[in-house]
């Protein structure tokens, strides 16, 4: 035979109830406070060194290339970029043609007077320099034009 359980009254019962509504109320309260809020912590951090330089390791030294294109190398790739008529893309394209005898400049624009001394002691090939170094320095650069910032939590995300 099952005990039965012993009836309470209509105000004990009105106070259990009250007690498991406020424990309720306020767990969604703690939730609803985390869900409603944003978290700048990291994004903080994030942006106290958006204007560090880049780290570029190289012939057994560190290089520090800008955060972003600065002015003189932006003016030098307008002057040297030529647009012509791609037949097969139907469309103007633009193409970046620089002459070999300012390769040097080129680099020293974007790299800076110290990796141009380390490579001019050195035997690698500039060819090599523009083949590889380069394109992935344009990559570092494209990635900083969005202002976004990467670690902000926010009702959401």
């Amino acid at each position: 035979m099952a005990k039965k359980k012993p009836e309470l009254s209509k105000e004990e019962r009105s106070k259990r109830n009250l007690i498991i509504l406020n424990k309720a109320e306020e767990e969604m309260s703690a939730n609803q406070e985390v869900e409603l809020s944003a978290d700048y912590d990291a994004a903080y951090e994030e942006w106290k060194t958006r204007d560090k330089p880049h780290l570029v390791k190289f012939l057994g030294q560190v290089f520090e290339v800008p955060r972003t294109q600065p002015f003189a190398y932006a003016l030098f790739i307008s002057k040297h970029t030529k647009k012509r008529y791609n037949k097969k893309a139907r469309r103007e394209v633009a193409e970046l043609e620089i002459p070999e005898h300012l390769g040097e400049e080129y680099i020293k624009l974007m790299l800076g007077e110290k990796f141009v001394e380390a490579l001019g002691k050195s035997d690698v090939p500039l060819g090599y320099v523009m083949e590889y170094i380069a394109p992935d320095i344009h990559k570092m650069w494209q990635g900083q034009q969005t202002p976004d910032l990467k670690n902000v939590q926010t009702p959401g995300s």
